[in-house]
């Protein structure tokens, strides 16, 4: 899963939780969602399964939380 500071092959990258969106003024209040990574390769399947939880903003953003080997891992989705 995680080498070092790429997971899955993509660099990860920590933004500050300041820097992510909220919901917008108005907007229904975020839904949260349990979600399942799975390995989808040897290297991957020695951590196995790593869950999280994904929040739906309702504004076309999500943000998305992960514990893995014990370092809190968070984003956000959403269009560019």
């Amino acid at each position: 899963m995680a080498l070092g500071n790429v997971w899955l092959g993509v660099p990860v990258v920590a933004a500050p939780p300041a820097a992510l969106p909220g919901p917008a003024a108005g907007a229904p209040p975020p839904a949260a969602l349990n979600v399942r990574l799975y390995p989808a390769s040897d290297l991957a399947s020695r951590s196995g399964i790593i869950t999280g939880q994904v929040s739906n903003h309702m504004t076309g953003r999500g943000r998305f939380t992960f514990v893995y080997q014990g370092e809190t891992l968070s984003g956000e989705a959403g269009p560019p």
